[in-house]
């Protein structure tokens, strides 16, 4: 795809004074509310970095002082690195959005069967087999958490999987230190020590708050154990409007920001200049169900306006993207997944989320995953600025063409359709009705499914070293050890 310039062009849907009011509300809910820091380390270290705590209980209460110094010390944009031979750089800083897959779904839709069944481990391998084969997607958090595998130890199995089968970047939750000490051992081991891991980081961790305002002890040590090692750390949290956020859209974002710039601050704190990416994940409740949407338009626009406070704070972002209520792979899931990927990427977005789910985030599918590489692909193209120059602008050449010419076989024509002046989808149907049915009549889900499965039998695991692989195999099972106890 060819880039025609840096200066990316952002959809606002708020304005200044709003942008303003927002920030504000939420240095407030900072100074005056605070944050339950369930973790006396932590607090700790904020109270020596300048926050204050209410009395005897574990409410921290950051000053805008230390939120400021806070985000002057994060950086506007960093770089990942994919393990290949050509360690292609990922460079994060505003002027592109990055993708990748969804994560986390209990439930899967069988590639063969169609059912719906739970998830297991080799589903993360064929998953993530699947997108290194896809352009669209840069990086892999995976897909599913498998249901066959030790209790406890499922982060750890599910990114020993991953990294064995796809050399893209790889992210992942953590919900403790432990995790982060099994998660950091795998990802030095494949880097080849601590400082080619921190020279070329390949990998992401991301620490989820608890709505409203809080930080567990739990995801506080994996904060605290992710900013020392020098890791780069995504802060994920999930509000629910009219549940564990206020229902108006206004107000939620504010709860959300200060949840946020918490977890920034905190990181920061901990290790100055680290790269952190803050992943607004507000989600809207249907109050005449409660049920949780995905899929609803108000969440790619609530996304879109996170995204344009985190643009004013010039911190890296990370929102829902692709993200839909459908349960199968229906023209819902067309066009909740377009609409809510599509306006947070114009207003900036550095990463979107989402590929391959299903079923507002309850289950995905491999056939999925191949479509959403294609509408990643249309987003990018949208976002990718065309060339204005006297040569694309052709004067000339509809001069001498002249009314009721011909530009096909013009070497103009021929020339900047072969330098990318249209986006060529690998997966839409664009013939005559008649060859679509020579073709055998199918669906788009018809041809994913079997893009997907040519993929799978025609792809291997990453060819690790001998003494990475077991490497690899001690701390899983070391892992496995630990988390039967």
């Amino acid at each position: 795809m060819t880039d025609y310039g840096s200066s990316r062009q952002y959809l606002k849907l708020l304005s200044e004074s709003e942008l303003d009011k927002l920030h504000e509300s939420t240095l407030k809910v900072l100074s005056n509310t605070g944050v339950l820091v369930d973790n006396g380390e932590l607090r700790e270290i904020l109270t020596e970095e300048g926050a204050k705590l209410e009395g005897d209980s574990n409410i921290v209460k950051f000053p805008p002082s230390l939120l400021e110094r806070a985000i002057e010390t994060a950086p506007a944009g960093f770089s990942l690195y994919e393990r290949d031979n050509n360690g292609e750089e990922i460079r994060i800083a505003g002027d592109t959005v990055h993708t990748h897959t969804t994560g986390g779904p209990s439930y899967i839709r069988d590639l063969e069967t169609g059912e719906r069944r739970e998830a297991k481990i080799a589903d993360v391998r064929n998953a993530a087999r699947i997108m290194s084969r896809l352009d669209n997607i840069h990086a892999y958090s995976p897909m599913v958490s498998p249901t066959d595998v030790v209790s406890g130890a499922e982060q750890v199995e599910m990114v020993n999987a991953a990294v064995r089968n796809t050399e893209k970047i790889v992210e992942n939750p953590v919900d403790s230190g432990t995790e982060v000490e099994f998660l950091y051992r795998i990802f030095r081991a494949l880097a080849g020590g601590d400082d080619e891991l921190k020279e070329k980081p390949s990998f992401v961790i991301s620490v989820s708050p608890i709505s409203p305002l809080a930080f567990d002890r739990l995801s506080s040590e994996a904060l605290i154990e992710g900013a020392r090692k020098g890791l780069p750390l995504k802060i994920l949290p999930a509000p629910t409007t009219g549940g564990t956020a206020p229902v108006t859209f206004a107000g939620a974002l504010v709860q959300q920001n200060a949840e946020l710039l918490a977890g920034l601050t905190i990181v920061q704190a901990i290790s100055p200049g680290l790269p952190t990416v803050l992943g607004p994940r507000l989600s809207i409740m249907d109050m005449r169900t409660s049920y949780v949407s995905w899929g609803t338009n108000e969440l790619g626009m609530a996304s879109a306006c996170a995204v344009q406070l985190l643009n004013e704070y010039e911190v890296p972002s990370d929102v829902y993207g692709l993200s839909s209520d459908s349960k199968i792979m229906d023209q819902q899931q067309g066009y909740e997944k377009s609409m809510n990927g599509i306006v947070p990427a114009l207003a900036g977005a550095d990463f979107l989320s989402g590929a391959g789910g299903l079923e507002s985030l309850k289950s995905c599918s491999l056939a999925q995953l191949v479509i959403d590489n294609e509408v990643f692909g249309m987003i990018m193209d949208t976002l990718n600025r065309f060339e204005i120059s006297e040569e694309t602008i052709a004067l000339d050449l509809m001069d001498s063409v002249g009314p009721r010419g011909d530009f096909l076989r013009e070497k103009h024509t021929a020339r900047h359709a072969r330098k990318g002046e249209q986006y060529q989808s690998q997966l839409s149907n664009r013939d005559t009705w008649e060859k679509w049915i020579t073709k055998g009549s199918k669906e788009i889900s018809e041809v994913a499914e079997d893009k997907a499965r040519a993929i799978l039998e025609d792809s291997e695991p990453v060819d690790l070293e001998p003494e990475t692989e077991k490497e690899l195999e001690v701390i899983l099972e070391e892992a496995r050890e630990y988390y039967r106890k």
